[in-house]
């Protein structure tokens, strides 16, 4: 039983972690349309600002499919004002596109995506903040109290 359990939380930290990943990619390109958009009052503004991030050249040979989720994303978004919204839409535009790179990594015989030195360089800076953070502020406690603060 005990088996069990310990084995699911392996696998829930696993999709935490990569769920973090894209977050952090997804605000990574948010902080970039923020930046254009603030030039961009108008709506047709707006669309072109969102064109010139079209390429994703990190992604390597993969870079056309999350071009071509950009454009659908691009045309859903750009009525769109609350952050949140676009935050939101951005992320599933980044999570529909890891789909599709590790069905076709898959179909060509490549590791994932999550196997790749961005990710592990990523997952590297995380741990690494969380070791030199304060363990009483990772904890939650008020320093030397031993009480949640």
């Amino acid at each position: 039983m005990n088996k069990k359990k310990g084995g699911f939380r392996a696998k829930r930290l696993f999709s935490e972690d990569q769920e973090a990943y894209v977050r952090y990619l997804a605000q990574e390109r948010w902080e970039r349309i923020k930046d254009l958009w603030e030039e961009a009052a108008a709506e047709d503004e707006r669309a072109a600002a969102l064109l010139e991030l079209a390429e994703f050249p990190e992604r390597r040979r993969y870079g056309e499919i999350w071009a071509r989720n950009w454009e659908g994303f691009s045309k859903e978004v750009v009525v769109v004002r609350e952050a949140g919204t676009v935050l939101g839409l951005l992320e599933r535009m980044v999570w529909r596109s890891f789909e599709q790179e590790e069905a076709e990594r898959q179909a060509e015989g490549r590791c994932s995506a999550f196997e790749e030195d961005d990710y592990f360089q990523f997952m590297a800076f995380r741990t690494g903040r969380l070791y030199e953070a304060d363990p009483w502020e990772v904890g939650g406690f008020a320093e030397g109290s031993g009480e949640p603060g």
